[in-house]
């Protein structure tokens, strides 16, 4: 069998993948409908996703509620797969480094880890290069919020 996380996965999932994330939604991802219903009225989700859409997600992917910050909660040699895209950012350096040594630990022999960070010189080309605000919003979001970004990435 084939094994496939997808770490910090939010909601953006796949059939078949372990998803790992620390939000409110995979905490109470397998909980009745009507609790899905009063989180989804108080969450980002929100504005990405109609609340059935929302529910459909949450009750048909495997997730697990954690911090990644503590390393990924499976077994060492276990996983065929691993995905992240748009986590390491949300790191701290030293928490991402970290976790790419606990990544080395889970994968299996000839396990790969596909990773997927914004560019920052791609951002800083666009900042310096007078697309202010294009720059910004890829640092801090559409909205001007800070999207938790602890480091940055140059690829």
């Amino acid at each position: 069998r084939t094994v496939k996380v997808n770490l910090g996965a939010g909601l953006s999932v796949a059939d078949g993948w372990l998803n790992v994330d620390s939000s409110p939604s995979a905490f109470f991802a397998r909980w009745p409908t009507p609790v899905l219903r009063l989180i989804y009225s108080v969450s980002g989700a929100r504005d990405e996703y109609p609340v059935d859409e929302y529910i459909r997600i949450l009750k048909t992917h495997w997730f697990i509620c954690h911090n990644l910050q503590y390393g990924i909660p499976v077994p060492a040699g276990t996983v065929d797969y691993l995905y992240a895209s748009h986590l390491l950012e949300h790191l701290s350096r030293s928490d991402a480094e970290t976790l790419l040594v606990d990544a080395h630990r889970v994968l299996k022999d000839g396990g790969r880890f596909r990773i997927a960070v914004p560019d920052l010189e791609l951002v800083m080309g666009l900042y310096a290069g007078g697309k202010k605000g294009i720059a910004l919003a890829e640092v801090f979001g559409d909205a001007g919020a800070y999207h938790g970004h602890k480091y940055m990435y140059d690829l």
